[in-house]
Order: C-alpha cells, then structure tokens, then sequence
C-alpha cells in the first residue's frame, strides 16, 4: 500500500512538471513554458480579458482556439488544462436566463474538447489570485520515458536529513525507499499549446 501512494504521488509530481516545470537540469521545461523565447509567444500567450462577463469568457475561450487555428492545428481534438477553481466558475456560469452556458462541463467537456482538472495548475498566481488556463493538442507533444518507475527500498541505506545530517536507517530502525523516474516533454509543433494568462474568474 506505502509504495502504491508513492507511485500515485510520483504521478501526481511528473503532472507537475509535465504543465509547469522550468526545464532545468533536474525537470522538464513543462508545456507553460514551452512557447517562452520562441516567436509563437506573442500569439499563444494569451492574457484574459479584464473585468470578465459571459461574452468575455466565451470570446476568451474562443482566442486560444483561434491561436491553433491561426497555425494550422486544428483545435477539434486539443483538450483543456485547468485549476478546479477555474473548472467550477464555467460549470456554474449562467447566461441572463438562468441557464447553464457550459453544461457539458458536467461531462467533462468544454466546446466539445475534453477538460483535465488538475491543483497542480496554480491559483495564486500574480497578485495572488490569478491562475492559467492551456489549450493543447496532444497529437502535437512527445513523451519520453526510460525505465517507467524504478523502485528500491532498503534497511540499510543511508542518508541525509532535512538539516545535512547524515542518517543510517539500520540505526533508526527505517526502511527507506528511493523512486527514480526518467522523462521529458515537448512540443513537435509549438502552436499546438496556447495559454490563457491572469486568470481570475471565479477568484
């Protein structure tokens, strides 16, 4: 059971770094930031419209469509990234009739694209109160893996703690356990990721 949480939790962090990572020697450069430094930033690096209301949400969604669109990736197949925050704001929106303008978010739908709630798309971004909204074909993005999950544990091993003192799990009376993952992310066509910045809606 110990190794299956930790499997859930080292799934839950390759999320983590797949959408968000920096891209540095130790992580992924994540699919935010994929388009940083590259001419398709000021196309696919959208910002949301201020002060929003229905028409500015849906013309906002329809933007990040457009931006695939524009570079010839068709966005019937892309799927939404979104915080949970964000998630509910379009599943209880209504329009002036009480109706539900999204009800396919129920569903799990968005403009007839599959929706991926996930925490590991922030909330507190900018001020504080700002998250992010990706728009991605995923027929577009490489995955690499070597190995899957690797995992060992041991009674005798060593280590350091969270103050660089080292450890001896014999000593303590610890089993230790060390997972080792392999994996890289990209994007094959970079226009096949837009992004939705300052997002607020539901804050």
């Amino acid at each position: 059971m110990v190794r299956d949480d930790a499997v859930l939790d080292a799934a839950q962090i390759q999320d983590r770094y797949f959408l968000r990572g920096s891209g540095t020697e130790y992580a992924p450069k994540g699919l935010r930031f994929q388009l940083l430094g590259t001419s398709y930033a000021a196309t696919n690096i959208l910002t949301m419209t201020g002060a929003p209301d229905l028409q500015k949400v849906d013309n906002d969604l329809g933007r990040m469509e457009l931006a695939l669109g524009n570079a010839n990736v068709p966005y019937i197949g892309a799927h939404w990234i979104m915080s949970p925050r964000t998630a509910m704001y379009l599943t209880n929106l209504r329009d002036g009739n009480g109706n539900k303008v999204y009800p396919e978010m129920s569903e799990g739908m968005l403009r007839k694209k599959p929706v991926h709630i996930t925490t590991e798309i922030p909330d507190n971004l900018g001020g504080g109160t700002e998250s992010e909204i990706m728009l991605v074909h995923p027929a577009h993005i490489l995955v690499g893996e070597h190995m899957g999950i690797e995992v060992a544990m041991s009674t005798e091993a060593a280590y350091k703690d969270s103050e660089g003192t080292m450890q001896a799990a014999f000593s303590r009376d610890e089993t230790l356990m060390r997972m080792i993952m392999q994996h890289d992310i990209g994007a094959r066509h970079l226009p096949a990721i837009a992004v939705l910045t300052e997002v607020t809606w539901g804050a």
